[in-house]
């Protein structure tokens, strides 16, 4: 259990890493490119508004299930590998999910958003990822 939190430790704060670099790529390249008028993106933001929301909800469910089933067989057998693969899988799923909010807005900067169009979605992947820290348990409870 301790090799896999430290995985998904070092997973997690590559990927904060990685959240500060798509901001940064997006500021690089919106400066050559400016794909979509603008009168059209505040269409395409809203669609990406509620594409993230839909995601965070079926992240956030997923995530649940998955970590309440993982706990319930750690309880039963604290060597179970199924329930550590399940724990881990979770986590990973959680995390794509939080850098898959920042690189929409990555993709929104460079068809010609604006920083402040797009920093909502940096600052809700980055949060997410803040927020959703690996869980533990103690087999004791």
């Amino acid at each position: 259990m301790e090799s896999s939190l430290r995985v998904v430790r070092v997973l997690r704060g590559c990927m904060l890493a990685m959240i500060v670099l798509l901001a940064y790529m997006g500021e690089r390249v919106s400066r050559q490119a400016h794909i979509v008028p603008p009168q059209s993106l505040v269409l395409i933001q809203g669609v990406l508004v509620v594409v993230c929301v839909g995601m965070l909800a079926f992240m956030l469910f997923i995530r649940k299930r998955m970590l309440q089933a993982s706990e319930v067989a750690f309880r039963q057998d604290p060597n179970d590998t199924a329930a550590l693969q399940r724990w881990r899988a979770a986590h990973f799923l959680s995390y794509g999910m939080c850098e898959g909010i920042a690189l929409y807005g990555m993709v929104l900067r460079i068809i010609g958003g604006t920083f402040y169009q797009v920093l909502p979605f940096y600052v809700a992947g980055f949060a997410l990822l803040l927020f959703l820290r690996p869980t533990t348990w103690d087999p004791s409870d």
